[in-house]
């Protein structure tokens, strides 16, 4: 006769778990009674739950092993997953059936661990400091795999517009991987983030949005005779410069212009460029670039004429280059024609003459 019940127990969790998904052992599952009992034929795992550690609910059928019939004893451990839905405390016990239907008795428990469900925001690059672009990826992950919501304030307004979307009271978009605020039409400046999970508290961050490009300036003698320093003042009203770069568009005869081609990059202001070019007309471009990868277009901001007035190369300029100038009135070389009107004149004479040594 088999009078006595089996036993079990679920084994000590680690007591704090910061995942959803617990790992739970069922051990030392066996029967009792005359020759060993007649053997285990179903195990129930229930558990309990507290949100403050002290009141905890009923206790909760939460999974069944009916494929332990066994004699003698001497059943494997029985391993399975508990997923929980929240932060906060649980509790968990093991019932063991025998085939005659001997029960194991119900006692306080057999293990407790307190849950504290972890969500957190991530921001990828460009980022410098608290500042990121209209690009720049969001993820939020959480240790409950489940749905996560998000929402995002700036401008004044929500992000979506509260009731329109999913989650609380429909104030929420469905977090479905990573995103950027160009998706939702941000504006520069302060951005608000709130997001949670099933089962985890609302959190909240800030961050700073810069959509807008540097301003830089370029002012440049028109008539250039020589190398000069060509510098650029430059502005940000956001993440900051990070360099500036300079470009040229070139022309012999202030008609036909080349394509932009690369001057010089300087990470240091002021920002500068050793200007040492052949003789043409040039169109200057410098174009800012902050720490969060916006830039300027590339447009004109300056044209210089690059030019020698020491036409005869004997180092000085005096009556001499005059005359050869004078034997090329009329001519549209842009070699003399200075101003760049289209011919050699009286005009280019009194540039010469601003020159002379």
């Amino acid at each position: 006769v088999d009078c006595l019940p089996p036993s079990s127990k679920v084994e000590e969790i680690p007591y704090n778990q910061t995942e959803a998904i617990i790992n739970i052992t069922v051990a030392d599952i066996a029967d009792y009674g005359c020759n060993n009992g007649v053997g285990v034929n179903k195990v129930e795992v229930y558990y309990a739950y507290s949100t403050d550690g002290e009141n905890f609910g009923e206790w909760q059928l939460y999974a069944v092993n009916n494929s332990l019939i066994t004699h003698p004893d001497g059943i494997s451990d029985w391993h399975l997953t508990f997923t929980a839905s929240q932060i906060g405390w649980y509790r968990f016990i093991s019932i063991a059936y025998d085939c005659v239907g001997n029960v194991e008795d119900f006692v306080a428990y057999d293990a407790e661990c307190y849950v504290n469900l972890s969500i957190s925001i991530s921001f990828g690059k460009p980022k410098y400091g608290e500042w990121i672009s209209l690009t720049t990826p969001i993820n939020i992950t959480a240790s409950n795999p489940s749905n996560i919501y998000y929402r995002i304030y700036n401008n004044k307004s929500w992000h979506p517009s509260p009731g329109s979307g999913a989650g609380n009271n429909g104030n929420f978009y469905i977090y479905t991987g990573n995103f950027t605020l160009g998706q939702h039409a941000c504006r520069h400046g302060v951005c608000f983030i709130e997001f949670y999970g099933d089962g985890t508290t609302l959190m909240n961050c800030s961050i700073m949005l810069d959509t807008s490009p540097p301003l830089t300036f370029v002012s440049t003698p028109f008539f250039v005779p020589h190398p000069i320093n060509i510098e650029c003042s430059a502005y940000d009203e956001g993440s900051g410069i990070s360099h500036v770069e300079f470009y040229y568009q070139y022309s012999y005869d202030n008609k036909s212009w080349s394509n932009w081609s690369f001057g010089n990059v300087d990470y240091i202001a002021p920002y500068q460029w050793n200007f040492s070019m052949d003789i043409g007309f040039y169109r200057i471009c410098s174009i800012g670039v902050d720490n969060v990868e916006n830039e300027e277009d590339i447009v004109a901001k300056d044209l210089l004429r690059v030019f020698t007035p020491d036409f005869n190369e004997d180092g000085i300029v005096n009556v001499q280059d005059l005359v050869i100038l004078a034997v090329n009135f009329g001519i549209s070389d842009a070699k003399y024609d200075i101003d760049g009107n289209g011919k050699a004149d009286v005009s280019d004479a009194s540039i010469i003459l601003n020159y002379w040594t």
